[in-house]
């Protein structure tokens, strides 16, 4: 169960890093909001 979560975060920090590379400070925003 904690395995999952953990992919899960990974998934999303490596589709962030994604998104900011290409619209950067406004997706930023986005991810901490």
């Amino acid at each position: 169960m904690l395995n999952v979560e953990v992919s899960k975060n990974q998934i999303a920090i490596n589709g962030s890093s994604l998104i900011r590379r290409q619209t950067g400070h406004a997706a930023r925003r986005m991810d901490f909001s």
